[in-house]
């Protein structure tokens, strides 16, 4: 079958003949490009007269660049809001120095030496007290921290991405 075909093809591209161009070919192919060009040229006169035409464009009112900058603004003008409320800060803040305070009041009178300063028997009497608490107090402290870091890192980010858009 496939031979059959093969056949087919071949006999069919013998009695084919090459195809010829008419004699005037090359003329009228020149002639289809002149007009063309002509109706090109025609186009591009009627553009530059339409564009040149002063009823034609518009102009703008004087304050349509401000106006157009204000809406802008607007957009991106929107207020980035914190991770963290300032509620919340304050209440960590408010319990770190609760801890502290009661760690201090909470102290043992330890034996002190003479050399030891008022803020050594402090910071002593605070770690004695510390190593009481339990670790999960500690390591709620450090979390918080953490994310009060990454909420100022990230705040900051964002509001100098709002300002180089603008």
């Amino acid at each position: 079958m496939k031979n059959d075909r093969e056949d087919t093809f071949k006999k069919l591209m013998q009695h084919a003949a090459p195809e010829r161009p008419s004699a005037d070919f090359t003329e009228s192919t020149m002639r289809l490009v002149q007009a063309e060009a002509r109706q090109a040229a025609a186009n591009e006169t009627a553009v530059q007269v339409l564009l040149g035409h002063p009823g034609l464009v518009e102009h703008p009112s004087p304050d349509f660049s401000r106006r157009i900058m204000g809406e802008v603004e607007v957009l991106h003008a929107t207020k980035v809001a914190p991770i963290i409320p300032r509620r919340t800060w304050y209440l960590i803040a408010a319990s770190v120095v609760l801890l502290l305070v009661g760690c201090s009041l909470l102290a043992t009178p330890a034996t002190t030496q003479s050399a030891q300063s008022g803020m050594d028997i402090l910071l002593m009497s605070i770690t004695t007290q510390l190593e009481i608490v339990p670790i999960f107090y500690p390591l709620t402290i450090i979390a918080l921290s953490l994310l009060m870091l990454a909420d100022y890192y990230l705040r900051q980010r964002i509001e100098t991405r709002l300002t180089v858009m603008k």
